[in-house]
């Protein structure tokens, strides 16, 4: 497979592992494939970068949305096993420390309390959307500020 692929020319799959697979139109099957967003937070659902377990890139994905059907739900499935992105309903308390901030919110897996060590670990994305890195890297969407309740609003006016 080349580096750059058109929906058209690849299906994947997940195997009996749940590992994926990709086929490309000329039968060349590469498996135990990782999808990796190349832009994560300005283009979390296009380029989608293939990569081997050697961390290879062995196809990239420009518009997944492209794919076919089947190929669409294997992918679908095959992230929403290995992706963890809590969604934030609320933002309850912001603490100051010396060392990191102190943040208890609500998510949509229920409540948790985290630790963010820099502001620039809080980002605003396209669309009213926030993403908060927490010191263990594990990134909280806020998909739409003007969906959270007042409290809420007011805690993350200081990152706008």
């Amino acid at each position: 497979m080349t580096a750059a692929q058109s929906p058209e020319t690849v299906a994947l799959s997940l195997d009996e592992h749940g590992s994926l697979v990709a086929v490309a139109a000329d039968g060349t099957e590469h498996r135990n494939l990782h999808a990796v967003r190349c832009f994560p937070l300005s283009e979390p659902d296009r380029w989608l970068s293939l990569c081997d377990e050697h961390g290879r890139e062995v196809a990239c994905i420009v518009d997944p949305g492209q794919l076919s059907e089947a190929s669409r739900l294997a992918l679908a499935e095959y992230r929403r096993r290995q992706e963890f992105q809590p969604i934030v309903r609320a933002i309850h308390n912001v603490e100051h420390g010396a060392n990191a901030v102190r943040w208890e919110l609500l998510t949509d897996r229920g409540p948790v309390t985290i630790e963010v060590k820099s502001d620039d670990d809080i980002r605003r994305l396209a669309g009213g959307q926030f993403v908060i890195i927490d010191a263990h890297g594990t990134r909280y969407l806020v998909p739409d500020i003007g969906a959270l309740d007042t409290g809420s609003r007011h805690r993350l006016e200081r990152y706008l």
